[in-house]
């Protein structure tokens, strides 16, 4: 989108991961001439090897730059380049100076004052900051976040488009995109910790690490950090693409304008830490990814756990579907009323049970044809299937070996589909109890949940797990789901396996609202506009599925009644109890958890969760 009509003068200081892929993008389009400067010789020999002009010095390169981006990598280093070595003082008349790095939206408070003391006042400056990593920076398509005077905005628009594929114009003056900037590093770097979190708990859980990032992709624990990163870590290829160390400094910049402007950010602060952790253990210059292995050090399995062999898949249930009559349905929230109304489309007869009376009106007056009953052993009596829709493990226990016995009430062979959140531990007892109770009915693990798509929308999930054996008994039922959910799934790796890959999608959802409150929240504090900043960064490396959707509940103060805080809180809960018996770290899922809890404290249980 560029609109110079003779070749431009550019200069480019900073030639490194980004400011390489930046300077040679520009130098291959016609419309500019690009001499560039590095310390770091062998970056400006790769810089010359593309066509580009090599400068001897900062102020070298300055003398014939109409534009000067500087790409440096902190404040310290853009004050080396533009005044110890009196960069500043080489420009041609009215140049405009465009800064990309990442630094404290304070640097601007004085940066105009400091350029006029030195007798250049025609010098413009631009408060430009980058984001997309190395390849988007090579290919012209990053993300830039722009703010300065309106008339050097207009000079300099025509090169930002061109580097770029978004560019948001930031009102607000000097320093306004770096306070973008620096929200959507809270953001990509809480979620990159959490990404890592996850994959190191499906690992120590034994879970296929590969199909839990597929699942995911899925879910509302899914973001850009998560389709971004995580193949690096199931790689486990930490060439940099974009340096650990880079957010030791980003985060800092985060967590120090928070202290320096008395805004908490409890997220962002151990998120911090995590990252100061891995570059003292030496991974700093490597991928960020490579977080991964912080949560992996120690006695025991400490790599990515590898794909298995592909699950038993739907298709192979079509020649295993039997002659299954009676399908029994206790708990009739949205998801039970739902799929025992598919059930009963697909031919199967259907009983149901709910202790509330409003909730067995409500299906009766769909004219789904179910037939509703008084307790749940009359509704089991002689059932092939139990759909079990209990609240926790407690719940599913009594209805199942309380008084009346439910599961003595089933056919021989009957299967279980228990599809409640719980834990993987306590999906094993009940099984247990099972299996030592009545050795012909079999389990299935199949939570199901509500997760979301890229696009923001939220789509309903059954996960399941089991024998092969369970899975052919309730081949009918579960191609049946298909007509009430989104999506039906089956996960490998044996019984309590979907309900570990639930408890991964509770972690990284719940971390992501509690970081997206951290972030909202904060920009409000810092002047910034938060509905345009949400625009902003829903379509940028801030993205997760929580963000996308929970933030305008936020924005307006509205509750979200299909996710109370306590259902995070007691979700949340189960996840720590697993990550316990297994003996694994995960700080942020505890950190995001204590938040809630206090959250819980002061809205009475609802969100929204603005810290």
């Amino acid at each position: 989108m560029g609109s110079f009509e003779s070749p431009t003068d550019i200069g480019f200081i900073g030639l490194g991961a980004m400011g390489l892929g930046m300077a040679s993008d520009l130098q291959r389009r016609p419309q500019y001439t690009v001499t560039g400067f590095d310390i770091w010789q062998p970056s400006l020999d790769k810089f010359v090897a593309t066509g580009g002009r090599a400068g001897q010095s900062p102020r070298d390169v300055a003398q014939t730059s109409q534009f000067l981006i500087c790409m440096a990598a902190t404040a310290q280093q853009l004050d080396s380049i533009l005044f110890d070595n009196s960069a500043i003082n080489e420009l041609p008349r009215d140049a405009t100076v465009v800064l990309c790095s990442t630094v404290p939206p304070t640097y601007y408070d004085t940066l105009p004052a400091r350029i006029a003391s030195i007798g250049r006042p025609d010098v413009a400056v631009v408060d430009a900051p980058v984001s997309g990593g190395t390849l988007r920076a090579a290919n012209g398509t990053l993300t830039i976040f722009a703010a300065g005077s309106s008339a050097a905005l207009a000079r300099v628009k025509p090169l930002l488009h061109d580097m770029s594929e978004r560019l948001y114009i930031i009102s607000g003056g000097l320093g306004a995109a770096s306070k973008v900037k620096m929200i959507n590093q809270l953001l990509v770097g809480t979620h990159i910790a959490a990404a890592s979190e996850a994959i190191a708990l499906a690992t120590k859980a034994g879970l296929d690490t590969r199909e839990v990032f597929d699942i995911i992709q899925g879910t509302s624990g899914s973001s850009w950090a998560w389709t971004n990163r995580v193949p690096h870590m199931l790689e486990e290829d930490w060439t940099p693409l974009s340096a650990l160390n880079i957010f030791v400094k980003d985060m800092g910049i985060v967590v120090s304008t928070g202290r320096a402007t008395q805004f908490p950010l409890p997220t962002a602060a151990l998120t911090e830490q995590l990252y100061i952790s891995a570059s003292a253990q030496g991974f700093g210059r490597e991928d960020d990814a490579g977080l991964v292995r912080l949560f992996l050090q120690g006695p025991g399995e400490s790599t990515i756990r590898k794909s298995k062999p592909a699950p038993f898949s739907p298709t192979a249930m079509e020649s295993l579907i039997g002659a299954v009559l009676k399908v029994t349905v206790i708990g009739l929230d949205e998801v039970g009323c739902n799929l025992a109304v598919a059930f009963a489309q697909s031919g199967f007869d259907i009983h149901v049970f709910d202790a509330g009376e409003k909730r067995i009106q409500k299906l009766v007056a769909r004219n789904s044809g179910v037939r509703t009953h008084k307790t749940p052993t009359t509704a089991a009596q002689a059932a092939d299937i139990l759909l079990l829709r209990a609240r926790d493990m407690d719940h599913a226990l009594n209805i199942l070996f309380g008084s009346p016995k439910t599961a003595a009430a089933l056919a021989p062979n009957a299967v279980v589909l228990l599809s409640s959140t719980l834990s993987p531990s306590q999906v094993k007892t009940i099984e247990d109890r099972l299996a030592c109770a009545y050795p012909s009915i079999a389990l299935l693990d199949s939570p199901v949940f509500y997760g979301g798509s890229s696009e923001g929308n939220r789509i309903s999930m059954m996960l399941y797990s089991g024998t092969d054996t369970a899975v052919s008994r309730a081949g009918g039922i579960l191609l049946a789901a298909n007509r009430g959910l989104d999506n039906v799934r089956r996960v490998s790796g044996g019984i309590g396996s979907a309900s570990n890959v639930k408890l991964i999608d509770q972690l990284l959802g719940s971390i992501h609202l509690v970081a997206a409150a951290e972030a909202m929240a904060f920009a409000t504090h810092l002047g910034l506009d938060a509905s345009q900043l949400f625009e902003l960064l829903r379509n940028a490396a801030a993205w997760s599925w929580m963000f996308e959707s929970r933030v305008p509940k936020l924005l307006k103060g509205t509750q979200d009644p299909d996710s109370p805080l306590p259902n995070f809180a007691r979700d949340l809960g189960l996840v720590l109890d697993e990550a316990k018996r297994l003996m694994f770290w995960a700080p942020l899922t505890s950190a995001a958890h204590s938040i809630i809890l206090s959250a819980m404290t002061e809205t009475g249980g609802s969100t929204p969760l603005l810290v």
